[in-house]
């Protein structure tokens, strides 16, 4: 979904986190996150190009508590019950969104599969850094892309 950020930020989301893809996204970084919600915390989680700071390429939006629960199938991600998002979450592996359950995270450190790959977010949590926002993948040479995290309470 491509969303300007002057529409978040219109209705009631702070901006609280906005790294390039050369920076690692890391388990230190969610625990932060989860700790700094409370229950009816809304997140939205997405990626933007660095000539258009303004405008989020890919985004997914759901209630904080959804991003955290810890995923066990490699292959498989976990629907969200407030949208229409399919979340995953391998602790020191891997996290991200994908509009299908199908992910690829198996032989990687990161989803890698194709279906629907316009719609998928994942982020290396091993010390590594980039993978992809959409279908931009090996972010980890590039200063095309940066990570933003809003808040809303």
């Amino acid at each position: 979904m491509n969303l300007g950020e002057h529409i978040l930020l219109s209705n009631g989301f702070s901006k609280i986190y906005e790294k390039p893809t050369t920076f690692p996204f890391t388990e230190e970084l969610l625990e932060k996150l989860r700790f700094d919600c409370q229950e009816n915390t809304i997140i939205c989680l997405g990626g933007i190009k660095t000539i258009e700071r303004n405008k989020l390429i890919l985004c997914a939006i759901d209630f904080a508590q959804e991003l955290f629960i810890i995923t066990k199938d490699s292959l498989k991600s976990r629907k969200s019950q407030n949208a229409d998002i399919f979340w995953y979450h391998y602790k020191n592996r891997c996290f991200g969104f994908s509009k299908n359950e199908k992910i690829s995270a198996s032989n990687a450190t990161a989803d890698e599969n194709q279906i629907q790959a316009e719609y998928r977010f994942s982020v290396w949590l091993d010390g590594d850094i980039g993978f992809r926002i959409g279908n931009n993948k090996n972010l980890k040479f590039s200063n095309e892309f940066s990570y933003v995290i809003y808040k809303k309470y």
